[in-house]
C-alpha cells in the first residue's frame, strides 16, 4: 500500500517519510506531541507508561497527580467512568488491557520516527495519511490524557480546536469507555493494518444562487430507506452530521449520530488532534477506519451491543469513506432565508463533491437528517438541498429517514413527479429554482416544505409554474 504510494507522491506536492504521508502546504503549523520534549518524556515514563500498577486504584492515582503536575488539567482525575466499566468479569484492565494501552502509547517516538505531525489548517486544502499503527499510539496517548489545550507550534493565528483528550470520558462517560476499551481490545488480538486518510476540502470558490439555478446537470437517483442505519451500508460515502468541531462530544458524554459514529469506529478521533473548526465552506473526508463497535439505543439510551467484524477490507486495509460536515443551529433563525439555504447547500456540495483521486462512477451518499436533531433543522428542506447537492456532485443519494414513514411518504410523493414528469428532464437547475423562489422564504413551510415542493414541481411540470 505504502510503497504504491511513494512513487505518486515523490513528483508531486507531498512528502512521505514513515508513518506520514501529507501535502504541502505554505503553513508550518505542527502539533506539540508529548515525546518530543526529551525531560517531559522521561518524566511521564516514569510517573505512567513504564510503570507497573497493582490495581485501579493505584493507576487513577498516577493519572490525577501527572496531571496535575503537567497542567493539563483543572480537576482531580478520579476515573469514575473507567472504573464501573473495568468492574465487569470480562475485563482485565489492569493486568492486560492497561499495559497494552501503556506500550501503544510508548511505541509513538518509534512510530512518528522525529516526523513532526502537521495541523490541516481552516480553508487550505490539505490530506494527510497516517498508519493505524501510528493512530493507535496517538490514541493512547489521549487515553492517558497527554496533549495540551494549546498543542499548535509555528501558527500566527490561535487555533480553535476541538478537545483530545479522554480524561473526561474516563471520569464521566461510562457507556463511552466500553466502545474505546473494545477498541483496544481488538488491537491485542490484532494490529492494524494500513493507513487512515484526512483531507481537508474546500470549496473555492463558493457557488451563488444564480449558480445553483443555472446548473443543467441532471437530478441524482434517491433511495429511500426506512430501515438501517448509516454506518450499516456497503460501498457508499457516509455521511457525519458533524460539530464545526470535529467528533462534536463525543469525549463529552455526547451520544447522537456523530458521537456514535466516532464511537463506532473510535480511530475517527484521531482527526480532533490535528483538525480546527470547520469554516463554512469546508468538509473533512475520513478514509480507511476500521469499525469495531455494534450499539443499541440512541441519545440517552445509548450503550455497547457487541464485537462488530468490518468485512469493508482489502488485504486488511478498511475501504470505510466518511465524511463530516457541519449544519447550521437553527435554534432562533430563520431558515427558509437565501443565506441559510445557500450555506447548507455549499456546504453539503463540498461534502459530496469528487475528489481528485476518486474513481467514476463515484459512490452514492448515505445521508439522513442531517442537523434536523438538536440543531432544529427542517427535514423535508434539508432532503432538498441535499438532492441538490449530490446530484451536482453526480453522485446517488441514498436516504435514511429512521422509519418516519410520514416523511418517507411525502420524499416519494416528490420523487414521483421528478420520474413522471414527461416533459424534460428535471435538473438541479429547475428544482434550485423553486428552492430559492420567493415562495420558498416563507418560515411557515416548516413541517411542510416537502408538500410544497411536490405542488410546485408538479405545477412547472404542466408548465402552470415558473
Amino acid at each position: 500500500f505504502f510503497f504504491g504510494l511513494v512513487f505518486f507522491v515523490a513528483a508531486s506536492n507531498f512528502f512521505w517519510k514513515s508513518s506520514i504521508l501529507f501535502q504541502r502546504m505554505p503553513s508550518s503549523a505542527t502539533v506539540v506531541l508529548p515525546h518530543e520534549d526529551p525531560k517531559v518524556w522521561k518524566d511521564l515514563c516514569e510517573a505512567l507508561l513504564c510503570r507497573k500498577f497493582n490495581d485501579l486504584v493505584e493507576f487513577v492515582n498516577a493519572m490525577s497527580a501527572y496531571q496535575k503536575k503537567r497542567g493539563l488539567s483543572d480537576y482531580d482525575f478520579q476515573g469514575r467512568a473507567l472504573a464501573a466499566v473495568v468492574e465487569h468479569p470480562d475485563i482485565d484492565f489492569v493486568a492486560k488491557l492497561l499495559p497494552f494501552i501503556q506500550k501503544e502509547a510508548l511505541d509513538l517516538p518509534k512510530r512518528m520516527k522525529e516526523q513532526p505531525m502537521p495541523v490541516l489548517e481552516p480553508l487550505m486544502p490539505a490530506t494527510l495519511s497516517l498508519e493505524r499503527t501510528t493512530v493507535s499510539s496517538l490514541l493512547a496517548c489521549a487515553f492517558f490524557g497527554l496533549f495540551h489545550d494549546d498543542r499548535i507550534r509555528n501558527t500566527g493565528t490561535a487555533q480553535d480546536m476541538p478537545c483530545v483528550n479522554w480524561t473526561t470520558m474516563l471520569n464521566y462517560c461510562p457507556q463511552h469507555c466500553k466502545f474505546v476499551l473494545h477498541y483496544f481490545e481488538r488491537l491485542m488480538q490484532s494490529p492494524p493494518v494500513g493507513a487512515i486518510t484526512i483531507k481537508r476540502k474546500v470549496l473555492e470558490p463558493p457557488f451563488t444562487v444564480s449558480d445553483w439555478q443555472k446548473s443543467a446537470l441532471p437530478l441524482c437517483r434517491v433511495t429511500v430507506h426506512e430501515e438501517g442505519g448509516i454506518e450499516d451500508t456497503k460501498d457508499m460515502l457516509e455521511a457525519d452530521f458533524a460539530n464545526e468541531y470535529i467528533g462534536g462530544g463525543v469525549l463529552h458524554g455526547g451520544n447522537v449520530q456523530e458521537e456514535i459514529r466516532f464511537l463506532l469506529s473510535p480511530e475517527c478521533m484521531v482527526t480532533m488532534l490535528m483538525c480546527p473548526k470547520m469554516e463554512e465552506t469546508e468538509a473533512l473526508l475520513i478514509e480507511g477506519t476500521e469499525r469495531f463497535n455494534r450499539h443499541s439505543g440512541y441519545g440517552g439510551s445509548l450503550d455497547w451491543a457487541a464485537d462488530y467484524v468490518d468485512e469493508q477490507t482489502e488485504d486488511g486495509q478498511p475501504l470505510t469513506k466518511i465524511v463530516a460536515f457541519d449544519a447550521l443551529v437553527m435554534i432562533g433563525r430563520p431558515q427558509f432565508d437565501d443565506p441559510s439555504k445557500l450555506r447548507e447547500l455549499n456546504k453539503a456540495f463540498i461534502a459530496f463533491q469528487k475528489g481528485p483521486d476518486e474513481a467514476v462512477p463515484l459512490q452514492p451518499i448515505a445521508t439522513g437528517h442531517w442537523g434536523c436533531g438538536m440543531f432544529r433543522g427542517d427535514k423535508g428542506l434539508k432532503m432538498a438541498l441535499q438532492w441538490l447537492a449530490a446530484s451536482q456532485a453526480q453522485r446517488d443519494m441514498h436516504y435514511f429517514i429512521f422509519a418516519d414513514k410520514c416523511l418517507g411518504e411525502a420524499m416519494e410523493n416528490v420523487i414521483s413527479v421528478m420520474q413522471n414528469d414527461g416533459s424534460e428532464p428535471w435538473t438541479v437547475g429547475k428544482l434550485a429554482q423553486i428552492v430559492f423562489s420567493e415562495e420558498a422564504h416563507d418560515e411557515d413551510l416548516q413541517g411542510r416544505f416537502l408538500p410544497f415542493l411536490r405542488t410546485k414541481m408538479a405545477s412547472l411540470s404542466t408548465g402552470a409554474w415558473a
